[in-house]
Protein backbone atom coordinates (compact mmCIF):
# COMPACT_ATOMS: atom_id res chain seq x y z
CA UNK A 1 0.00 0.00 0.00
CA UNK A 2 1.51 3.27 -1.15
CA UNK A 3 4.50 2.92 -3.43
CA UNK A 4 5.84 6.33 -2.38
CA UNK A 5 3.74 7.42 0.64
CA UNK A 6 1.40 5.54 2.97
CA UNK A 7 -0.81 7.55 5.37
CA UNK A 8 -2.54 5.11 7.68
CA UNK A 9 -4.47 5.79 10.89
CA UNK A 10 -5.87 2.89 12.87
CA UNK A 11 -6.78 3.99 16.41
CA UNK A 12 -4.98 7.32 16.72
CA UNK A 13 -6.97 10.43 17.62
CA UNK A 14 -6.78 12.96 16.23
CA UNK A 15 -6.00 11.14 12.99
CA UNK A 16 -2.94 11.77 10.86
CA UNK A 17 -3.07 15.11 9.03
CA UNK A 18 -0.76 15.76 6.09
CA UNK A 19 -0.18 18.29 3.31
CA UNK A 20 1.67 16.87 0.30
CA UNK A 21 2.54 19.63 -2.16
CA UNK A 22 4.84 20.52 -5.09
CA UNK A 23 6.41 17.08 -5.54
CA UNK A 24 7.11 14.79 -8.47
CA UNK A 25 5.93 11.16 -8.15
CA UNK A 26 7.37 9.12 -10.99
CA UNK A 27 7.90 5.40 -11.75
CA UNK A 28 6.63 4.09 -8.41
CA UNK A 29 5.22 0.57 -8.08
CA UNK A 30 2.85 -1.00 -5.55
CA UNK A 31 -0.16 -3.23 -5.06
CA UNK A 32 -2.48 -0.29 -4.27
CA UNK A 33 -1.85 3.44 -4.71
CA UNK A 34 1.54 3.74 -6.35
CA UNK A 35 2.13 7.38 -5.39
CA UNK A 36 -0.06 7.53 -2.29
CA UNK A 37 -2.29 5.32 -0.19
CA UNK A 38 -4.38 7.05 2.51
CA UNK A 39 -6.68 5.50 5.13
CA UNK A 40 -8.18 7.34 8.07
CA UNK A 41 -6.12 10.45 7.43
CA UNK A 42 -7.04 14.07 6.78
CA UNK A 43 -5.00 14.82 3.71
CA UNK A 44 -4.31 17.53 1.13
CA UNK A 45 -2.55 16.49 -2.08
CA UNK A 46 -1.86 19.63 -4.12
CA UNK A 47 0.15 20.86 -7.11
CA UNK A 48 2.05 17.61 -7.70
CA UNK A 49 3.14 15.96 -10.93
CA UNK A 50 2.24 12.26 -10.86
CA UNK A 51 3.33 10.28 -13.91
CA UNK A 52 4.23 6.79 -15.09
CA UNK A 53 3.24 5.07 -11.85
CA UNK A 54 1.84 1.53 -11.81
CA UNK A 55 -0.11 -0.60 -9.35
CA UNK A 56 -1.24 -4.20 -9.51
CA UNK A 57 -4.79 -3.48 -8.38
CA UNK A 58 -6.52 -0.19 -7.49
CA UNK A 59 -5.32 3.41 -7.75
CA UNK A 60 -2.55 3.76 -10.34
CA UNK A 61 -1.56 6.99 -8.58
CA UNK A 62 -3.76 7.39 -5.47
CA UNK A 63 -5.82 4.90 -3.45
CA UNK A 64 -8.20 6.23 -0.77
CA UNK A 65 -9.80 3.54 1.36
CA UNK A 66 -11.55 2.52 4.57
CA UNK A 67 -11.68 5.97 6.12
CA UNK A 68 -14.04 8.62 7.43
CA UNK A 69 -11.93 11.75 7.13
CA UNK A 70 -11.37 14.36 4.41
CA UNK A 71 -9.19 14.14 1.31
CA UNK A 72 -8.50 17.15 -0.92
CA UNK A 73 -6.82 16.41 -4.26
CA UNK A 74 -6.34 19.67 -6.17
CA UNK A 75 -4.20 21.26 -8.86
CA UNK A 76 -2.26 18.11 -9.79
CA UNK A 77 -1.28 16.55 -13.09
CA UNK A 78 -1.90 12.80 -13.38
CA UNK A 79 -0.32 11.50 -16.58
CA UNK A 80 0.16 7.94 -17.89
CA UNK A 81 -0.52 6.10 -14.67
CA UNK A 82 -1.76 2.51 -14.83
CA UNK A 83 -3.89 0.36 -12.52
CA UNK A 84 -4.18 -3.38 -12.91
CA UNK A 85 -7.79 -3.23 -11.77
CA UNK A 86 -9.68 0.02 -10.87
CA UNK A 87 -8.81 3.70 -11.22
CA UNK A 88 -5.92 4.37 -13.59
CA UNK A 89 -5.15 7.60 -11.69
CA UNK A 90 -7.42 7.64 -8.61
CA UNK A 91 -9.49 4.99 -6.83
CA UNK A 92 -11.62 6.23 -3.91
CA UNK A 93 -13.10 3.36 -1.92
CA UNK A 94 -15.34 4.08 1.08
CA UNK A 95 -13.57 7.33 1.92
CA UNK A 96 -15.59 9.73 4.05
CA UNK A 97 -15.46 12.82 1.85
CA UNK A 98 -13.19 13.74 -1.02
CA UNK A 99 -12.81 16.95 -2.99
CA UNK A 100 -11.09 16.34 -6.35
CA UNK A 101 -10.68 19.69 -8.12
CA UNK A 102 -8.69 21.51 -10.80
CA UNK A 103 -6.59 18.50 -11.82
CA UNK A 104 -5.51 17.35 -15.26
CA UNK A 105 -5.88 13.58 -15.78
CA UNK A 106 -4.52 12.43 -19.13
CA UNK A 107 -3.52 9.12 -20.74
CA UNK A 108 -4.21 7.01 -17.66
CA UNK A 109 -5.37 3.40 -18.03
CA UNK A 110 -7.06 0.69 -15.96
CA UNK A 111 -7.09 -2.97 -16.96
CA UNK A 112 -9.87 -4.34 -14.74
CA UNK A 113 -8.14 -7.68 -14.26
CA UNK A 114 -10.22 -8.63 -11.21
CA UNK A 115 -13.45 -6.94 -12.17
CA UNK A 116 -15.51 -9.75 -13.63
CA UNK A 117 -18.21 -8.37 -15.90
CA UNK A 118 -19.11 -4.85 -16.94
CA UNK A 119 -18.90 -3.25 -13.49
CA UNK A 120 -17.04 -0.08 -14.34
CA UNK A 121 -13.28 0.16 -14.11
CA UNK A 122 -12.40 3.85 -14.40
CA UNK A 123 -9.58 4.69 -16.79
CA UNK A 124 -9.01 7.96 -14.91
CA UNK A 125 -11.11 7.76 -11.73
CA UNK A 126 -13.05 5.03 -9.94
CA UNK A 127 -15.44 6.14 -7.17
CA UNK A 128 -16.88 3.50 -4.87
CA UNK A 129 -19.10 4.47 -1.95
CA UNK A 130 -18.13 7.63 -0.09
CA UNK A 131 -19.15 11.15 -1.01
CA UNK A 132 -17.57 14.21 -2.50
CA UNK A 133 -17.20 16.60 -5.40
CA UNK A 134 -15.36 16.02 -8.67
CA UNK A 135 -15.21 19.48 -10.21
CA UNK A 136 -13.26 21.68 -12.63
CA UNK A 137 -11.00 18.85 -13.80
CA UNK A 138 -9.77 18.11 -17.31
CA UNK A 139 -10.22 14.37 -17.91
CA UNK A 140 -8.89 13.50 -21.35
CA UNK A 141 -7.52 10.55 -23.35
CA UNK A 142 -7.98 7.99 -20.56
CA UNK A 143 -8.90 4.38 -21.31
CA UNK A 144 -10.18 1.27 -19.57
CA UNK A 145 -10.40 -2.30 -20.75
CA UNK A 146 -13.85 -3.80 -21.42
CA UNK A 147 -16.70 -2.20 -23.34
CA UNK A 148 -18.30 -0.65 -20.25
CA UNK A 149 -15.07 0.14 -18.44
CA UNK A 150 -15.67 3.86 -18.17
CA UNK A 151 -12.59 5.44 -19.69
CA UNK A 152 -13.23 8.71 -17.85
CA UNK A 153 -15.05 8.10 -14.56
CA UNK A 154 -16.94 5.21 -12.99
CA UNK A 155 -19.24 5.20 -9.96
CA UNK A 156 -20.29 2.06 -8.11
CA UNK A 157 -21.65 0.81 -4.78
CA UNK A 158 -24.01 3.73 -4.06
CA UNK A 159 -21.61 6.67 -3.96
CA UNK A 160 -22.92 10.17 -3.31
CA UNK A 161 -20.89 12.39 -5.62
CA UNK A 162 -21.42 15.61 -7.53
CA UNK A 163 -19.57 15.65 -10.85
CA UNK A 164 -19.70 19.17 -12.25
CA UNK A 165 -17.90 21.71 -14.44
CA UNK A 166 -15.38 19.20 -15.78
CA UNK A 167 -14.10 18.74 -19.32
CA UNK A 168 -14.43 15.01 -20.10
CA UNK A 169 -13.13 14.44 -23.61
CA UNK A 170 -11.62 11.83 -25.92
CA UNK A 171 -11.81 8.99 -23.39
CA UNK A 172 -12.33 5.38 -24.44
CA UNK A 173 -14.97 2.85 -23.40
CA UNK A 174 -17.60 5.42 -22.39
CA UNK A 175 -16.93 8.65 -20.58
CA UNK A 176 -18.97 8.10 -17.39
CA UNK A 177 -20.36 4.77 -16.20
CA UNK A 178 -22.57 4.22 -13.17
CA UNK A 179 -23.21 0.63 -12.19
CA UNK A 180 -25.47 0.76 -9.14
CA UNK A 181 -29.21 1.44 -9.26
CA UNK A 182 -29.19 3.16 -5.86
CA UNK A 183 -26.56 5.73 -6.77
CA UNK A 184 -27.47 9.26 -5.67
CA UNK A 185 -24.78 11.06 -7.63
CA UNK A 186 -25.35 14.04 -9.91
CA UNK A 187 -23.60 14.77 -13.21
CA UNK A 188 -24.16 18.36 -14.29
CA UNK A 189 -22.70 21.33 -16.16
CA UNK A 190 -19.85 19.35 -17.76
CA UNK A 191 -18.43 19.55 -21.27
CA UNK A 192 -18.54 15.99 -22.60
CA UNK A 193 -17.07 15.55 -26.07
CA UNK A 194 -15.47 13.05 -28.44
CA UNK A 195 -15.49 10.04 -26.15
CA UNK A 196 -15.46 6.57 -27.66
CA UNK A 197 -19.02 5.26 -27.37
CA UNK A 198 -21.79 6.99 -25.50
CA UNK A 199 -22.51 6.10 -21.91
CA UNK A 200 -25.99 4.84 -22.79
CA UNK A 201 -27.12 1.20 -22.66
CA UNK A 202 -24.08 -0.09 -20.79
CA UNK A 203 -24.63 -3.77 -20.01
CA UNK A 204 -28.23 -3.30 -21.15
CA UNK A 205 -28.82 -0.56 -18.55
CA UNK A 206 -28.62 3.13 -19.27
CA UNK A 207 -26.15 4.86 -16.98
CA UNK A 208 -28.30 7.97 -17.27
CA UNK A 209 -31.13 6.24 -15.42
CA UNK A 210 -28.80 5.63 -12.45
CA UNK A 211 -27.53 9.16 -11.91
CA UNK A 212 -29.02 12.58 -12.60
CA UNK A 213 -27.55 14.02 -15.82
CA UNK A 214 -28.44 17.72 -16.21
CA UNK A 215 -27.19 20.72 -18.19
CA UNK A 216 -24.22 18.93 -19.74
CA UNK A 217 -22.85 20.32 -23.01
CA UNK A 218 -21.60 18.33 -25.96
CA UNK A 219 -19.12 20.70 -27.61
CA UNK A 220 -15.49 20.80 -28.63
CA UNK A 221 -13.54 22.23 -25.64
CA UNK A 222 -11.03 23.83 -28.06
CA UNK A 223 -7.79 22.76 -26.41
CA UNK A 224 -4.79 24.86 -27.44
CA UNK A 225 -2.58 21.98 -28.63
CA UNK A 226 -3.93 18.58 -27.61
CA UNK A 227 -1.43 16.78 -29.86
CA UNK A 228 1.32 18.04 -27.59
CA UNK A 229 -0.74 17.43 -24.43
CA UNK A 230 -1.46 21.13 -23.96
CA UNK A 231 -5.01 21.03 -22.60
CA UNK A 232 -5.36 24.71 -21.85
CA UNK A 233 -8.48 26.01 -23.54
CA UNK A 234 -8.22 28.68 -26.22
CA UNK A 235 -9.04 32.21 -25.09
CA UNK A 236 -11.29 32.72 -28.11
Amino acid sequence: FGGAINLYTRDEWPPISAIIRNNVFRDNRSGFGSALCAAGATMEFRDNLVENNWCAYDGGAIFLWNATELAIIAGNQFVRNVAGDHGGAIAAWAYGRSEIQFNVLAHNHAYGIDSGGFNGIGGAIHLSRGAGTLSNNTIVHNTADRECGGGGVTLTMSPNWTIERNIIAYNGEREIVSTHANATSRVRDNIIYGNNLSDLNCNNVSSRTLVAFTNNIEADPLFCNPGADDFHVATN
